[in-house]
């Protein structure tokens, strides 16, 4: 058997090195110029945060907090609080709701880059019902009724 050697064109091996040198430069490049246009977005956005208490000043965990006609929106967490980011400045109407609680509506104006401190204080809300009657029958008394 013959033994084979494969022999490797030094100029290939040189436009190589030059093409992984041109590929590390503009990958820096490019990671740079993301990192710096992510910046710049980040800080263009402005944020409403606040707390949300009861009328004893309790933090209620689970209250909706949503800017009307927006995707934006957010729920408390356990200690009451709750911050939504908003990618564009201009006028917003913030409700706020939840299960047992009044429900509170309030505009608010955010700037470009603003952060906003919203807190509310909500009621809580009571139902009345009128006289609620619920009568049960079991399957014999339903035969019985039936005449089978």
């Amino acid at each position: 058997m013959y033994a084979t050697r494969s022999y490797i064109c030094p100029l290939f091996i040189i436009s190589l090195n030059k093409l992984n040198r041109f590929l590390n430069g503009f990958i820096k490049i490019s990671i740079s110029f993301f990192l710096l246009f992510s910046c710049l977005q980040v800080k263009a956005q402005g944020v409403l945060s606040g707390k949300i208490k009861d009328t004893e000043g309790e933090p209620i965990p689970g209250i909706s907090v949503i800017l009307e006609n927006t995707k934006h929106g957010d729920a408390t967490n356990s200690f009451g609080d709750y911050r939504i980011e908003i990618k564009e400045p201009g006028n917003y109407t913030i409700v706020v709701s939840g299960i047992s609680f009044e429900r509170v509506i309030r505009e608010v104006a955010i700037s470009e880059g603003q952060e906003v401190n919203q807190n509310f204080v909500l009621e809580g809300s009571t139902v009345s019902m009128d006289e609620l009657v619920i009568a049960g029958q079991t399957e014999a008394d339903e035969l019985r009724l039936k005449g089978y």
